[in-house]
């Protein structure tokens, strides 16, 4: 998922560790089919959102994930403080950012938004893109160096 697995080691297991996300994740990147949002908004999508939700350890990946992705500092850094250089992507950051934040409240207001920007199948991506990010911030969260369960479980 997201790439992920390649940069942090046992990711998929600590991904499987969450009730339900595995199955979640499939059914979320099926949702999106064949992807239409070019890779670097949905790396500036991944990066606000760990920003917004994430663990320290979160922010490192997606921030990595997005510089593989050719994403530049400069893009980067804009994401982090939830806006972009171009006037479509801020608003697509902008909308990730505010739908990572009321998590399981209503996305209808940004989704709106960004089905008359970008159309209902772009959107619908958009949505996608942010609940992958959540789910893989909540995983990284459970095995971030010194604070994740294997931290815990030597500290008990």
């Amino acid at each position: 998922m997201l790439s992920i697995d390649s940069l942090v080691p046992g990711f998929d297991r600590a991904l499987a560790d969450v009730p339900g996300a595995t199955e979640t994740a499939r059914i979320l990147e099926e949702s999106v089919g064949e992807p239409t949002l070019a890779p670097h908004i949905a790396a500036l999508v991944r990066v606000a959102v760990a920003q917004k939700v994430g663990v320290p350890y979160a922010r490192w990946a997606m921030n990595r994930i997005a510089e593989r992705q050719w994403v530049g500092a400069e893009d980067i850094f804009l994401a982090t403080v939830g806006t972009a250089r171009d006037p479509v992507e801020s608003a697509i950051v902008k909308a990730s950012v505010r739908m990572a934040v009321i998590r399981g409240r209503s996305h209808a207001a940004e989704f709106g938004m960004l089905s008359r920007l970008l159309g209902e199948a772009r959107a619908t991506e958009v949505v996608a893109q942010v609940a992958l990010a959540m789910l893989a911030c909540e995983a990284l969260a459970a095995i971030a160096p010194g604070t994740g369960a294997a931290a815990r479980r030597k500290a008990a």
